[in-house]
């Protein structure tokens, strides 16, 4: 089940206080994802609406469906989402898939740091 708590990002720039991270709400930010119980093969972008792309058109996901992490840099099958609506791609060869993340970037009071992941 999707555990509406979770920012993801990816530290990309460690400083002697701080740190940089780059969250789901960064242009620059992608990552593999796999869509609903069948595990249909995407790609996060990131973005201030984050969404999933490059589903197969005839892939069978559905609203509700949960988005899982299958990239090296964010632990294998969290998930990180859930499909808020489906779009045809602009190629007409692909769907688009906006995610919604299920929190309240207002209310977020504690981060944890995932370590050893591959880069």
């Amino acid at each position: 089940e999707h555990d509406p708590g979770i920012l993801l990002g990816n530290v990309i720039k460690v400083f002697e206080r701080t740190a940089l991270v780059r969250t789901v709400f960064d242009a620059n930010f992608e990552s593999a994802v796999r869509v609903g119980e069948q595990g249909i093969d995407a790609l996060l972008k990131g973005g201030a609406s984050p969404h999933v792309t490059l589903i197969p058109r005839r892939a069978e996901i559905h609203v509700g469906d949960v988005v899982y992490a299958a990239g090296v840099t964010i632990p294998y099958g969290l998930p990180l989402g859930t499909v808020e609506r489906i779009d045809p791609a602009a190629d007409n060869v692909f769907e688009e898939a906006a995610l919604a993340v299920g929190y309240d970037m207002n209310r977020i009071t504690a981060v944890r740091i995932i370590s050893g992941l591959l880069q």
